[in-house]
């Protein structure tokens, strides 16, 4: 078990890397979107 442990641990913290880029840009999507909406909304 413990030869697998390391690659194991790595691609864990490269999927979790992964995730935060996705959720960063899911982030910034959301708040663009939601700035292009108020933007219509008040012109």
């Amino acid at each position: 078990m413990t030869p697998l442990k390391g690659p194991d641990m790595e691609k864990k913290n490269m999927d979790k890397q992964r995730v935060n880029l996705i959720n960063g840009l899911t982030l910034v999507i959301v708040i663009v979107w939601l700035f292009i909406v108020v933007m219509n909304a008040t012109l």
